[in-house]
């Protein structure tokens, strides 16, 4: 197994060094979490640089899984963020040796990301409708809810 790409990692900070981005550029990270109790978690993202943005108003997102609907959102978007991260490990295995001073190692290292990435897009893929499947009754009741939204708005998975 290859290290991951995590430069630096506190109690409640994870960072990663994401290089270079020409503008409209983007670049996706992916992290799962597994909170040690229930309720409420909230996740910050920000993006700085050295050099000056002209729109630095959209550095910074912020995502609060309020209730089990949100965590089906994340799931069912899983295959498509974990294929993005995937095609930017192909493209640096593919490019190391023309494009970057990179040794044939590293590159065989991306592409062993890559194909770790791509068996866990798979996995991911049948996720949402297990999720639907097995919490049938509980999404049905938050999308047509008995006593209205407020009343179902909790249901905990």
């Amino acid at each position: 197994m290859r290290p991951s790409p995590l430069k630096q990692q506190t109690r409640t900070q994870l960072r990663w060094q994401a290089g270079s981005l020409d503008s409209g550029q983007s670049r996706t990270f992916t992290i799962h979490i597994k909170p040690p109790r229930t309720g409420t978690v909230t996740v910050t993202a920000q993006a700085t640089s050295p050099t000056t943005d002209p729109n630095p108003d959209n550095n910074t997102d912020t995502k609060r899984t309020d209730d089990a609907m949100e965590i089906l959102a994340m799931v069912e978007g899983l295959p498509a963020a974990l294929t993005s991260v995937a095609n930017v490990m192909k493209i640096l295995a593919e490019r190391s040796d023309s494009e970057f001073p990179l040794e044939k190692e590293v590159a065989d290292g991306f592409n062993d990301i890559f194909g770790a990435l791509m068996s866990a897009v798979a996995v991911a893929e049948d996720m949402g409708p297990l999720f639907r499947q097995v919490h049938e009754q509980d999404i049905a009741r938050h999308e047509d809810p008995r006593n209205g939204h407020e009343a179902e708005k909790g249901w905990n998975v």
